[in-house]
């Protein structure tokens, strides 16, 4: 019996999203940007969960961060430096609590990340909001950023995809194991 534990999506290998009405508004910007965003998609081509979307919204070009519902998004620790943890706080009845839907990616206090991940109900995408400590990552000049969080994130929802993998494949070799053992029984003691 052959495992194959390949991640896969049906958007491998087109992380960086533009949309085609943003068009008109990419031809505006500085070259710098543009080469910033071929930049960003090469980074992310290899991303399989989160990617980087690019459009127009209200005649401004606006970034964000993307990725099906059930990419994994929590808590981790050392991934290329960095590690994530649940410090982000809300107000409910006048009480600061910590949001579970906020996660902080920091390295080594240099460079600071905060990721909200909120799905409204009957939605099968979520809505990011992502900021870094120059403010919100929402537009084409601050790209980088941006897919520099998504490799984060997706890097770790693809080793969370591979452990369940595992545990399936360890799960199924477990079960032919049973069958075989019972297959033997029946063989030498089955009347």
């Amino acid at each position: 019996m052959q495992i194959n534990n390949n991640v896969q999506s049906p958007n491998f290998g087109m992380a960086l999203r533009i949309n085609k009405n943003a068009q008109k508004a990419l031809k505006e910007l500085p070259l710098k940007t543009i080469e910033e965003l071929q930049k960003a998609g090469e980074e992310l081509k290899d991303t399989a969960f989160y990617h980087v979307g690019i459009f127009e919204k209200d005649g401004k070009l606006s970034a964000a961060l993307e990725s099906d519902k059930d990419a994994y998004f929590g808590l981790f620790k050392d991934r290329n430096g960095y590690s994530a943890t649940r410090n982000g706080s809300t107000k409910e009845n006048g009480n600061k609590v910590i949001d579970d839907r906020i996660i902080m990616i920091a390295r080594g206090g240099d460079e600071l990340y905060g990721v909200a991940r909120y799905l409204p109900q009957g939605d099968t995408k979520p809505i990011y909001n992502t900021w870094g400590a120059g403010g919100p990552l929402n537009s084409p000049t601050s790209v980088s950023q941006l897919a520099n969080v998504a490799k984060l994130l997706d890097g770790v929802a693809q080793e969370k995809y591979a452990e369940k993998e595992a545990q399936m494949a360890k799960e199924i070799l477990e079960k032919e194991k049973v069958v075989s053992a019972v297959d033997n029984l029946m063989d030498k003691f089955g009347v």
